[in-house]
């Protein structure tokens, strides 16, 4: 009896021994790849991160005018489709954008203004909505003006449905049809539009309200020189300058700040914000704000200018004593005209 106890109690031993050897030696080789499925986890967004926005070059689209929407004394507007290089990015296909161009009648070659609007109701929307006066004064001063309507709007296509996807794929719209100008030439000459040269060795960028916000994404991500004039730009830090306006909405923001719990359980929201890369940017800027602006407080527009001018970036700044967020009371024509001579200077001027 005592040898058959001692003989099971060895056993135990011995079977407990090995029992917890092989755990801990089946826990070395099984444990890393079972713990990195549970704690991998994809995140599809993070290559809209401005850092890696830049390690990524847009490949030019084809620009196809569609159709004649507009004949004036000076220029001609036109619908146009062109492609997104989401590609590029990963994705399986490009997304098609419309947009509205402006052509000049008068034989020359001429600088390009791309035109990034704000927001705008998509209900009221249509090709232009938000840069149509602006894009035309300019185009009768000697520009081609270029103006993507952005996915979901005119005649695009769909976004993605993720909101924050959405909104990051407004910045790499506006860099591919910076990139597609160089194809405008082409276009020109397959719609028969002769005597027209597109200057795109010259390419400014027009931005009002949100398209600032763009606008500024864009001259981070691509950290070239591409004069800019900011109308009422929204310039506050990414994910601020959505909450801000959350109040308009009819839950009060409720879902979007659930997405946005969700988002930044994930990602660095710094990392997507236009305020953390301001020393990347090395274009000139034209500054317009107005004081009775009930959309984009002065407030933010006098700290932008001034952090610019700590950075010794070079910008001017102008502001507009009882203006509102559209430049819709009596400014209009100080506002454009001086935008018009910006541009001149830093584009028309060097045109040859």
């Amino acid at each position: 009896m005592k040898n058959f106890l001692f003989g099971f109690i060895l056993g135990l031993i011995i079977t407990t021994f090995f029992s917890v050897i092989f755990q801990k030696f089946n826990s070395k080789i099984i444990s890393p790849i079972s713990n990195n499925r549970s704690t991998t986890k994809t995140l599809p967004l993070e290559k809209y991160q401005i850092k890696n926005l830049q390690k990524i070059s847009l490949k030019p689209q084809k620009i196809k005018i569609v159709k004649n929407l507009k004949d004036d004394l000076k220029f001609s507007s036109y619908l146009y489709y062109s492609d997104i290089d989401t590609k590029s990015l990963g994705y399986k296909k490009n997304y098609r954008v419309s947009g509205l161009i402006n052509i000049p009648k008068q034989k020359g070659k001429y600088p390009v203004i791309v035109m990034l609007r704000g927001f705008v109701p998509i209900e009221n929307y249509t090709s232009g909505t938000g840069s149509r006066h602006a894009g035309g004064t300019l185009a009768q001063n000697g520009f081609i003006t270029i103006a993507p309507d952005f996915l979901g709007y005119g005649d695009s296509e769909y976004p993605p449905v993720d909101v924050f996807e959405a909104r990051f794929l407004t910045s790499v719209t506006a860099i591919s049809t910076i990139k597609s100008v160089a194809n405008i030439n082409s276009t020109l000459e397959e719609y028969d539009i002769n005597g027209i040269i597109a200057d795109f060795n010259n390419i400014g960028i027009w931005a009002h309200s949100n398209g600032g916000q763009i606008a500024l994404t864009v001259l981070e991500i691509e950290k070239k020189i591409y004069p800019t004039v900011l109308w009422a730009p929204v310039t506050k830090p990414f994910p601020y300058n959505i909450l801000y306006y959350t109040d308009e909405y009819e839950d009060e923001g409720m879902l979007l700040r659930k997405k946005l719990a969700e988002f930044e359980k994930d990602y660095d929201a710094r990392l997507f914000s236009t305020t953390k890369y301001l020393s990347e940017i090395s274009s000139p800027i034209q500054l317009h704000q107005g004081t009775a602006d009930d959309a984009v407080p002065r407030q933010w527009s006098d700290e932008f200018y001034s952090l610019m001018k700590s950075q010794k970036k070079e910008i001017e700044y102008f502001v507009y004593q009882g203006e509102d967020h559209n430049i819709a009371r009596g400014s209009f024509s100080t506002v454009i005209n001086r935008s018009i001579m910006f541009f001149k200077k830093y584009l028309l001027d060097n045109s040859n």
